[in-house]
């Protein structure tokens, strides 16, 4: 038995002794059994297991890849997670109410079911790599182990250990590198301890797989609900408005009803479709005010087809010191196009087909993606149009003939809405065209008169009332109603003088001309004159002059400028969701942006007023029962008597009157579209006017940085399954268990490889052995040290 002696070496197994301490250094591999018995290697598994193990094994890449596909494609479910067929439609348009409400129910029912199911499938992924993982471990840490240099003895343990980030973080583990082979240093040292660190490197990272796989997993396998956008569809250009008078071949001809004949010769008292949607818009407007507690208007709404939109307004501090405001108009045209997408969504949730619908099938692809999601906003980008306002109640005006052709409308007086530094009091001077050619084609006036109602029961009779539209390329600001710049001399010498009683008022039936006045009118409408001049965005300003035709107290002139712009419509067509069918436009643009982005500027032809009101230009009068006419009335009447309406007061009317069918004519804009973009000069910021759509849907998708990370260690899962495939097709070993290991660990009798490590653990650790497959021994294997 042992000697009583104590013995430097500490570590024993049960079946032997301890090696006599003479024998310290010798490194001869000496063993209990009979030196005669040879060993017996353990035959390699057989091909078909092989294959069948590392198929089960490299099949993890199926849903690996099928998970990237889903994610990396961005590939869209529907309004339920669980949507096998592509048709779980909310059917949002239905006229039950009841009937989307009851369908969504059930698909978050489902939903919530089939993301319980998912879970469990990110689970099964999770334990499946990990196998596949363990296997690599144990075939790379077994394929050193049999190597002559052999193994540390803690490294052998990780095959079962390396998924447990506490072991991996065992000190112990990393520190035994640093233990030298019994007595032994040297370069072969340190490439042993290389390759060590790389095993417990490939450890390390496996074990970060493992353990982030299932979340992962998770967030790749389960769907999110989400917002898309889907494609943009459509090769349809802008191709400019039409601002001249209204043609036969424009989308408000078609619109109107009216036919060719009345409609070329300018008589629009055919479009009563018009009439009675600008009175229906000023009546809800009066209403709107009135209802208001602050008595401001807080919805100019109205409605096109059967969808409805309404006016705008953006505040913002502009360019030139103006504080500014835009009131932004809609386009009857554009909004009419969402009337017909929310009529083919609810045929398509109704179930008809791309032939019923008369449609091509890419087209009627577009439509039926809407259908699949739980809530959508259909996006058009497309003209709208705006216009900056100015009013002056109580003005003082007057007429200059120049000559035959020529005069100037000049208001004294004149103040505007949104002062400037330069002060707030100009005489303000318009182009007129009396006869002929006049001005040039960009200045025409027209006038209607508003009908007389019925005379009273006392036989009082209200005074003829008319409005004088003027469309003007220029308009001059004299501060003060003083001309301040004359005589002027231009950079090539020449002078040009302008008399200050070229204004006027002259005495009647005469000219400038005629009294031969220094008029220099070219220089008086021109860009250098005065830096006022176009600070107030003077060009191409249409004006209103309303006015007693028996000279009576109580006038008002109304002037404005008219912008085109481009902006983004959405519209949510589900009954559900969006009940009033309201088209909106989330994001405008400002003053600021109109001053420094391209843009329309739009002189309008006084016809496309007329033809808003459903008037003859030629001969127009606005009969006394149309609300608009009642309203200018009650307008007026405040001004010439200075007693308000008791049922009206003067804003509303003033709102209903003089806003109301501004805001009419500018929806009724129509413009032209082509399948090429416009190559005429200053067209190249027009849009390709394309629609898509905002849909909310279950969908995989790169959504999140979870998403990015989930996606790379799938990828890193999946070239560990093919390192983990190739190894062992080449190395077609038995697995051996923790308990055949431990039994051969127990089987070895040490010979003093644990000499000079006395107590440290860690020392112990790094002992090396050679690992080799012995069937004549228990557990199937026998550990030597290895040789020098």
């Amino acid at each position: 038995m042992a000697s009583s002696e104590k013995q430097p070496s500490v570590f024993t197994t049960a079946l032997y002794e301890p090696t006599p301490s003479d024998e310290a250094h010798s490194n001869q591999v000496q063993d209990t059994t009979d030196p005669v018995q040879t060993s017996e290697r353990k035959p390699a598994r057989s091909w078909r297991s092989t294959i069948i193990l590392q198929l089960f094994s490299l099949a993890w890449l199926a849903p690996a890849v099928a998970l990237l596909v889903l994610n990396i494609g961005g590939h869209t479910i529907g309004a339920s997670a669980w949507c096998p067929l592509g048709t779980c439609w909310v059917q949002a348009n239905d006229n039950i109410s009841s009937v989307p409400q009851q369908r969504i129910g059930h698909f978050d029912s489902t939903s919530h079911n089939l993301l319980g199911f998912l879970q469990l499938i990110s689970k099964i992924l999770e334990i499946w790599f990990a196998f596949v993982a363990a296997g690599l471990v144990y075939l790379v840490v077994m394929r050193r182990a049999t190597h002559s240099d052999g193994l540390p003895i803690r490294h052998m343990t990780l095959p079962i250990e390396f998924a447990d980030p506490l072991r991996m973080m065992d000190h112990k583990l990393w520190k035994n590198l640093s233990s030298t082979r019994q007595g032994h240093a040297g370069p072969n040292e340190t490439h042993r301890k290389r390759f060590g660190l790389s095993i417990i490197i490939l450890a390390t990272l496996l074990c970060i797989l493992c353990n982030l796989m299932g979340p992962a997993t998770a967030v790749l396998v389960i769907p999110a609900l989400q917002w898309l956008d889907t494609p943009k569809v459509g090769d349809t250009w802008f191709q400019g408005f039409t601002y001249a008078e209204p043609l036969t071949d424009g989308w408000a001809f078609r619109d109107s009803g009216c036919g060719t004949a009345p409609f070329d010769s300018l008589n629009f008292t055919c479009a009563n479709k018009w009439a009675l949607s600008l009175d229906s818009w000023a009546a809800t407007t009066a209403a709107s005010i009135v209802e208001s507690r602050d008595g401001h208007l807080l919805a100019r709404m109205t409605q096109q087809n059967d969808v409805f939109f309404y006016v705008n307004t953006t505040k913002d501090f502009a360019a030139h010191e103006i504080d500014s405001q835009l009131l932004w108009v809609p386009s009857r045209q554009l909004v009419e196009e969402f009337s017909d997408d929310k009529r083919i969504i609810a045929n398509i949730s109704l179930g008809a087909d791309a032939g019923k619908l008369n449609m091509s099938s890419s087209e009627y692809q577009s439509y039926a993606a809407y259908n699949k999601s739980l809530q959508m906003e259909v996006q058009r980008v497309g003209p709208i149009v705006g216009f900056y306002p100015n009013i002056n109640l109580q003005s003082t005006w007057w007429t200059t003939d120049i000559d035959a052709n020529r005069s100037v409308i000049c208001v004294s007086d004149y103040a505007l809405i949104y002062a400037i530094d330069a002060g707030n009091n100009f005489t303000r001077c318009i182009k007129y065209s009396r006869e002929g050619d006049g001005w040039g084609e960009n200045v025409v006036g027209a006038t209607l008169t508003v009908g007389e109602p019925d005379t009273a029961s006392n036989g009082s009779t209200h005074p003829d009332l008319d409005v004088f539209i003027l469309a003007s390329d220029r308009v001059v600001f004299l501060p003060n109603g003083v001309f301040a710049d004359s005589p002027h001399k231009f950079d090539n010498g020449t002078v040009s003088t302008f008399q200050p009683e070229c204004i006027g008022p002259l005495p009647d039936n005469t000219t400038t001309e005629a009294m031969h006045l220094n008029c220099d009118w070219d220089y008086f409408f021109g860009q250098e004159y005065n830096d006022l001049s176009t600070s107030n965005a003077s060009d191409s300003v249409t004006t209103f002059f309303y006015k007693y035709a028996d000279g009576q107290s109580g006038s008002m002139v109304v002037d404005c400028v008219v912008f085109a712009a481009f902006t983004q419509y959405t519209f949510d067509p589900a009954t559900l969701s969006n009940p009033m069918r309201l088209v909106q436009t989330p994001s405008l643009p400002t003053l600021n942006d109109i001053y420094n982005a391209d843009y329309v500027q739009l002189s309008l032809h006084p016809s496309w007023w007329f033809a808003a009101m459903s008037l003859d230009y030629n001969n127009a009068t606005l009969p006394a029962h149309r609300t608009t006419a009642q309203m200018l009335r009650k307008t007026m009447n405040y001004l010439r008597t200075e007693v308000e309406d008791p049922e009206i007061p003067f804003s509303v009317s003033l709102s209903a009157s003089v806003f109301t069918p501004i805001f009419h004519t500018l929806s009724l804009l129509d413009w032209d579209t082509g399948t090429t973009k416009s190559t005429d000069d200053g067209t190249d910021w027009w849009p390709r006017l394309q629609r898509n759509a905002r849909i909310q849907v279950w969908a995989y998708g790169l959504s999140s940085r979870t998403t990015y990370l989930g996606i790379t260690i799938v990828i890193a899962g999946a070239l560990v399954v093919l390192a983990q495939f190739v190894l062992g097709l080449m190395d077609r070993r038995q697995s051996t268990s923790l308990t055949q290991t431990l039994v051969a660990a127990l089987a070895h009798a040490p010979h003093n490889e644990f000499y000079d490590r006395g107590v440290d653990e860690t020392k112990v650790a790094g002992t090396r052995f050679r690992v080799m497959d012995d069937t004549t021994r228990p557990g199937n294997l026998r550990l030597e040290a290895p040789y020098l």
